[in-house]
C-alpha cells in the first residue's frame, strides 16, 4: 500500500465517524483503529502509525503538518488573529475584561451541527 491508500483509508474512517456522529451509530473504536494500523504497518514498514492515527483524530493534516486554526478579525482595528490570539489582543490592546474575553471566544467557536432525524435520513434516496 502507498501513502495515497493510507490517506484514503483514513479519510473514509473520518467520513464514517462524522456521519455516525450526526445520525447516530457507532464510531470506529480505538481497538479497531489499532488493528487497522497494525495491518498497515505490516503492509509497509515505513508506515507512520502515530501520524495516521493523529490524522484520523484531527490532530494533524495528512502529511503530519499542523491543522490550520481559524482566523478571526478584531472588530476595532481589523487585524487578523487566531481565535485565542484575538482574545489576548482584545484584552491587552482594547481593555476587554476577562469575562468578555471568555464570551468572545465562545462566540467564535463554530456551532455544532444539529443531529439529523434518523427517520428523515432513512427515507432519503442516495
Amino acid at each position: 500500500m502507498t501513502k495515497k491508500h493510507y490517506i484514503a483509508l483514513a479519510d473514509a474512517i473520518k467520513d464514517h465517524n462524522t456521519l455516525v456522529a450526526k445520525i447516530g451509530g457507532t464510531e470506529f473504536q480505538p481497538t479497531q483503529l489499532d488493528s487497522l494500523a497494525t495491518f498497515c504497518q505490516r503492509q509497509n514498514p515505513r508506515f507512520n502509525r502515530q501520524r495516521w492515527l493523529d490524522y484520523i483524530n484531527g490532530f494533524c493534516g495528512p502529511n503530519g503538518g499542523a491543522v490550520k486554526t481559524p482566523i478571526a478579525k478584531c472588530g476595532n482595528c481589523k487585524k487578523s488573529f487566531t481565535t485565542k490570539g484575538l482574545a489576548v489582543h482584545q484584552h491587552i490592546a482594547h481593555g476587554v475584561t476577562a469575562s468578555q474575553v471568555v464570551r468572545l471566544i465562545a462566540s467564535l467557536q463554530p456551532e455544532k451541527p444539529k443531529p439529523e432525524n434518523p427517520a428523515e435520513v432513512a427515507g432519503r434516496q442516495w
